[in-house]
Formats: C-alpha cells, structure tokens, sequence
C-alpha cells in the first residue's frame, strides 16, 4: 500500500516524505515541502519563535512550556505572506505524542509548515487524497496577515 502511494504521488518513504501510520499513508512535512518548492510559484519561507507576549492574545499559551512557531511561505507574485501558527509543548503533549514530548520546537514548527503549505499553494499542489497529520488535529492554530517591504495587507 505505502509504495503503492509512493509511486502514484511520487513522494519517496526513504527520505521520510510519505509514511505509513495505524494502516494509513500520511504525507509528512517533508512531502509537502517538496512538493511546494517544485512549484514556479514558491519563494521561499521564513519561521520563528513567537514570544509569549504575542501567542497570548491567540489563545496558543497553555503553559510557560509551550512554544509557538510561526512560519510565512512566500508566492511570486504576491505582496504578503500570512503567517500561520501552530504549538508544540513538552507539558501537555498533544494525544501524548512522545515525540513532541521531546522534540516539541520541531513539531510546532512541521505542523506550522503544513498549514501554510495547503493554504498558500493549494492550486499548486496536485489533488491527494492521502491524510496528513494536520487532516488529524494534530494542528491547533490560526493565521494572521502580514506585510512585506512595508506594503499594506490585502
């Protein structure tokens, strides 16, 4: 089944971009990153920490072990990014993920990068009906707009 998905999406296991979990294909962040960047349109992406301060008003702070990551994926063409958000915390795993336990910055940040990849480049990316962790909650966040270059927000 997994190699079955592997060769109809072109996403390879062996470097981690598709996956088999509980019987099902997931396509991991490194997946859709691959298949972001093969597009014309994909101008990079920045990340960071977000401070307290600021996750606050958005409801993301559940502890002060919690950590928010924002990541803006740029678009030629485009004068803004938006920036999206998701939370990883080693306090209050979400579903008793052992790995965010341990790793809690990296998967704020993955699940943060898929967000914004389905949303900024959904008409790039080609029609895959295959779970990913976001489709399972696994991402508790929202989005804001930005600007670039000082330009306003659409």
């Amino acid at each position: 089944m997994l190699a079955q998905a592997a060769v109809t999406y072109q996403l390879d296991p062996v470097l981690g971009e598709i996956t088999w979990y509980e019987g099902k294909a997931y396509i991991t962040a490194e997946g859709w990153h691959r298949k972001v960047s093969a597009s014309l349109l994909f101008d990079g992406e920045e990340h960071r920490i977000v401070p307290h301060a600021e996750a606050e008003p958005m409801r993301l702070i559940c502890c002060p072990k919690a950590v928010v990551v924002g990541v803006r994926a740029f678009r030629k063409g485009r004068s803004h990014a938006v920036e999206h958000f998701a939370k990883g915390c080693e306090a209050h795993p979400h579903r008793n993920n052992p790995v965010e336990v341990k790793f809690p910055n990296a998967m704020a940040l993955k699940r943060a990068q898929i967000k914004a990849y389905k949303t900024d480049f959904r008409d790039q990316l080609p029609r895959i009906d295959l779970p990913t962790w976001e489709d399972h909650d696994f991402i508790e966040g929202t989005a804001t707009a930005t600007t670039i270059n000082d330009e306003p927000v659409d």
